[in-house]
Parts: structure tokens; sequence; C-alpha cells
């Protein structure tokens, strides 16, 4: 057990040393080291790590020397505080002491440049994107909150009392949480994309109608069911672009068009379904109305690390419930990744560390 005052001298994590997919790359190292607390970061006992997809779409796509190699996949975690480098954020924070039990993420750009993870026996992370976890939930629920609840509260702030909205990708681990979002922020009608068995889950999360787009044309279906009675906001969670080509059909002209994702990047062709996106995204952006673009404002946006207390919030008051899809070893993580990859899970892949 490290003192409190001092990391340990090495931590067994889950790294890669290149570009690559990680169920492919990944390697435990028993003898990884991690650096010395800086003012206002935390070393925390790892109890659960929690799997998102942007950790195997940089891992696959950022060559090594724009990221910090060997690097420790992962960024989402649930554990105990083991000690506490004081500064102005954690003087906010008068439980994050020893012992705290808490949820938080190393977030991606931080990994990048400094090779820390959340597949680890002990993480380092900033003080200011950890949260207290509640006493009555597991770790494993708690591992998967952060990074999908920070962007779902990006698209949630977006919300007015009485907005008609649309939510795609509605059984996503970000749609997941949206869903609640949305009612707790007053939407008055929640409409949702999912597909097969997952369209009576989601509608269990309080969203109003479900359609099922691999049954029908959910372009289509939209124009048809809402064309008289437009929607106020899109909040995509997939990257669908061709719904927003077709949104002038039940879009408010006033509308706006968010996007948080880019599920249709394919681990196994990713260069080229990167570039069919990104120049999507682009006519999206920029191709003007005269010209034949589409008469509706799209925006990307992402995760802000302010919103921490918002989520926090939302998670104290219950008003947003995790679900964990599969619980895998410490010892399985490169199956945990194989079974992400599948893009078939209901909720959050977790690795359960503690085990270790």
């Amino acid at each position: 057990m490290p003192s409190d005052s001092n990391v340990p001298a090495s931590v067994t994590a889950w790294q890669y040393k290149r570009r690559g997919l990680l169920p492919a790359t990944l390697t435990k190292n028993t003898s990884a080291t991690l650096p010395q607390l800086k003012a206002d970061q935390v070393l925390v006992k790892v109890h659960a790590a929690a799997l998102n997809p942007v950790d195997w779409k940089l891992a696959a796509s950022v060559p090594g020397f724009l990221q910090k190699l060997p690097a420790t996949a992962g960024s989402d975690l649930a554990g105990e505080v083991v000690s506490v480098s004081p500064g102005p954020e954690t003087s906010k924070k008068p439980w994050l002491k020893a012992g705290a039990h808490v949820y938080g993420f190393v977030p991606a750009d931080k990994g990048l440049r400094t090779g820390l993870g959340s597949i680890s026996t002990y993480a380092v992370v900033d003080a200011n994107v950890l949260a207290l976890k509640p006493e009555s939930m597991s770790y494993e629920d708690a591992a998967g909150i952060t990074l999908v609840g920070l962007t779902a509260a990006v698209l949630a702030e977006k919300i007015k009392k009485g907005d008609k909205v649309l939510i795609l990708g509605a059984s996503s681990a970000v749609g997941l949480f949206l869903t609640q979002m949305c009612k707790t922020e007053g939407a008055a009608k929640v409409v949702a994309t999912a597909s097969g068995e997952k369209c009576d889950f989601v509608k269990q999360r309080g969203v109003d109608e479900v359609i099922d787009y691999r049954a029908t044309d959910a372009d289509k279906e939209f124009k048809l069911r809402y064309a008289s009675d437009p929607f106020d906001l899109i909040l995509d969670c997939v990257g669908t672009t061709s719904t927003f080509f077709a949104s002038p059909s039940f879009l408010k002209k006033d509308g706006v068009y968010y996007n948080i994702g880019a599920s249709v990047l394919d681990g196994s062709n990713l260069f080229s379904s990167s570039m069919a996106f990104a120049k999507d995204v682009v006519r999206a952006l920029f191709w003007p109305s005269w010209l034949g673009g589409t008469p509706r404002k799209y925006v990307m946006t992402g995760l802000r690390h302010d919103l921490m207390p918002r989520l926090e919030q939302y998670v104290a008051r219950g008003d947003i419930t995790p679900k964990v899809d599969s619980v895998f070893g410490f010892d399985e993580a490169p199956k945990a990744y194989e079974h992400l990859l599948k893009g078939r899970a209901l909720g959050k892949v977790v690795v359960k560390v503690i085990d270790a």
C-alpha cells in the first residue's frame, strides 16, 4: 500500500505500445509506473474501470509520435482515494481525502499527453473530475458514469422547458443517460431511436415514442410522423449525418441539430470510414443552403469538465441510473474490448480491477 504522500513504486496496468485495435495491442504490465502527484491531483485505488469507444478509436488512429507510449487503456473509473495533493480545487471538496469512495475519469486528451489511464490497480486523477460515489451505488455501476454523463449533460443543457426533442442512438451509453436528463430538464416530448429489444428498455427510461431504425427507414418515419409538428432539437449520439440532411422535413427552422457521435467509424476500416465521416461533417457545417446545403443549424460538440457539478447533482438526486452491460475480470481486459467493438452492448462494459 502506498503512503499518504507518494505513489506506489509500480502498479499493474493494461497498456499498449503501438497504434492498433486494443484487443490485439494490449499487454499486462506488472511494473508500470505513475508520476508523483501534482497540486490538485489524487491517487485512486481503482476498483472498477469502464470502457468507452473513444478508448479504441484513439488507440487505433493516433500515431505514436502524437501520444505518450506505453499508454494505459481506459478513462472511466471508480475506486478509493489513497492520497491527495492539495490545491485550489481540492479545497472546494472537503470530502476528498483518503478513504473516500469516488468516481471520475482520466480525460482522453490527458491520456494522450501523459499515457495515464484507468485499467490499472492505481490511477492518478485530477480533482476537478472526481465526484463522491453514493454509498448505495456499486463501484461497477459508478465506474461508467463520468465520460458519458458529461457528454450527455452537454446536450441536456440545450433543452428548454417544453421542448420537443429527438434523440438518435438512445440505447448508446450517452443516450441512456440523456433520455433521463431530458425529462429532468423539462422536455415536453422525447422521441428516440433504438433497435430490436433495446427499444423496450429505452422506453422504460422515460421516452415517449421509440422508432426501431432497423425495422423501418427512420428518416422517412420522422417525416411521416412529425412534419406537421417538428422538433425543437435533434440530439445525435451516433453521428448519422444522413438524418441531418433530411432534417428540414421534421426540425423547426430555428431548431438545432447537435451531434456528439462518431459511431460510424469502423474499426476494421478506420481510415476510409473516418474520411467519409469527415466529409459529411464538413458538408453539414459549412455547405451553404444556396449551394444545396441543408438549411438547418448543425453543431458538433463534446463533453465539458465544468459540467461535473451538474453531473454530480443528477447522480445524487437519482435523476440518472447507470446501466451495466457486462463485467469482465481484470485479466480479461482484451476480451472486454473485443465485446465493446462488436457494438452490441446495452450500457457500459466494465472491467473489475479489485480482483487483480
